[in-house]
C-alpha cells in the first residue's frame, strides 16, 4: 500500500509563527509534507515619505513588486516537523509550484493580505492570486485559538479578504 503525501504550503508573516504553528499543522496534516514561506524577507516599499506627505501624495510609477531585503542568514522557506521548522535553501517559487494545497496564515491585517496576494502573483501568476485559499486566522497564537482556527478555516473568497486587499 502506497500512501500519497500532499505538499502543504502555509504562507506566514514571520518564521516565529511557523515555529508556533508547527505541532498543530503536523497534527492536522498527518500524511503531508508541510512547508512555510515567510513574507518577512520581502517588502513592497522601502522608503520614508517626505515630511508632511502621505502615500497618496506620491505619484504611482508602476505596479508594486517585491524588493528583496538584505537579512543575513535568512531563508523564507522552512520545512515543518512536529517540534520545529527547519530552514531550506530553495526559492518560494519552487516550493509553491509543488504545492497540492496553499494556506494563508493571517492576523487579519491589510499588510499580510497584500503580502500574500503579491507573493502568489509573483511566484505563480495573477490568475493564481485570484484563486480561493483557505486561511488560518491567527488573532491569537495561544494553543486553543490555533486549534479553533484550524477547525474553522476561513477563505480568501470571503468579504474580509477583498476588503483588506482593497484597503492595502
Amino acid at each position: 500500500v502506497r500512501i500519497i503525501q500532499d505538499t502543504i504550503v502555509v504562507i506566514v508573516d514571520k518564521p516565529v509563527v511557523a515555529n508556533i504553528l508547527a505541532p498543530f499543522l503536523v497534527s492536522k496534516f498527518k500524511y503531508a509534507n508541510i512547508f512555510t514561506i515567510s513574507t518577512m524577507y520581502i517588502g513592497l516599499y522601502e522608503f520614508e515619505y517626505p515630511r508632511g506627505l502621505s502615500f497618496s501624495d506620491i505619484p504611482r510609477l508602476s505596479d508594486p513588486r517585491w524588493k528583496p531585503r538584505n537579512i543575513p542568514d535568512f531563508s523564507p522557506v522552512q520545512e515543518i516537523f512536529s517540534d520545529r521548522a527547519v530552514k531550506l535553501d530553495i526559492s518560494p517559487t519552487e516550493i509553491l509550484s509543488k504545492a497540492t494545497q496553499i494556506l494563508f496564515s493571517s492576523n487579519m491585517g491589510s499588510s499580510g493580505v497584500i503580502a500574500f496576494h503579491t507573493l502568489i502573483s509573483e511566484c505563480l501568476g495573477a490568475e493564481h492570486a485570484k484563486a480561493e485559499y483557505k486561511t488560518i486566522v491567527t488573532y491569537s497564537l495561544a494553543p486553543d485559538a490555533i486549534e479553533a482556527s484550524l477547525k474553522n478555516l476561513w477563505s480568501t473568497k470571503d468579504s474580509w479578504y477583498e476588503q483588506l486587499l482593497n484597503t492595502a
